[in-house]
């Protein structure tokens, strides 16, 4: 988490490099944690914010790859199913896109619409 803390406040400070070496240094640490009790309980899943970074900096292909790596280790979670739908979307990837929203569709079907709404405003 403290790596996660400093790619988003250097991010916000303008220093997108730092940003991008603190939000992969955290995808390390998250990838090297075992699972053998299930996936580590992370607020902010580093993949998930690693794809939100890249996709801010216009590179959807790249915020793609981390979307679908952290949907591995937290499957049909819907801020990272939101994010490779829209990076799949900007990559010009319809299909990807297209699975991602329809997965999504699924986990939030009895979702509260203004809380969906809120969500999904890109």
């Amino acid at each position: 988490m403290q790596f996660e803390l400093e790619a988003m406040l250097t991010y916000d400070a303008g220093q997108v490099d730092q940003a991008l070496l603190a939000a992969r240094k955290a995808t390390r640490l998250e990838d090297g944690l075992p699972l053998e009790f299930g996936p580590p309980d992370i607020v902010k899943p580093s993949h998930e914010l690693m794809g939100e970074l890249l996709l801010a900096l216009n590179r959807p292909t790249e915020a793609s790859r981390e979307f679908q790596a952290a949907l591995l280790l937290a499957p049909k979670r819907a801020r990272s199913l939101l994010g490779l739908s829209v990076a799949a979307d900007r990559a010009g990837d319809v299909r990807t896109a297209a699975r991602a929203e329809a997965q999504l569709d699924l986990t939030w079907h009895r979702a509260d619409p203004e809380v969906r709404d809120q969500l999904t405003r890109r």
